[in-house]
């Protein structure tokens, strides 16, 4: 899967569904999701809403793109960055990186 975008040691690309393990990791600590949402992510709210997020990219006039962000060098997931209109319909770029990173 090609990247949508790339920066010298980072690729951006289309989520998949074997982005489970890091993404479940990374929404389901609460120092990560401190500010997103005020709480972590249960193992089934994940796994209802990564394959929602990639249903999202077949979506005519979406406005709402969440990308996985990965290593070039060995392709391990270790955020997501996200461009979405806000309920004001103004533009927000948002990220989000494992605890580690």
């Amino acid at each position: 899967m090609g990247a949508i975008f790339e920066t010298e040691r980072l690729n951006v690309r289309k989520f998949k569904l074997s982005d489970f393990e890091p993404f479940h990791k990374m929404q389901s600590n609460s120092n990560v999701m401190q500010y997103v949402r005020a709480k972590a992510m249960t193992f089934q709210e994940n796994k209802e809403e990564l394959p929602k997020l990639i249903e999202f990219y077949d979506k005519p006039n979406n406005d709402f793109w969440i990308y996985a962000i990965e290593r070039k060098k060995d392709k391990l997931f270790v955020g997501t960055i996200a461009f979405v209109k806000n309920e004001n319909n103004d533009d927000e770029t948002g990220y989000r990186f494992l605890e580690k990173y």
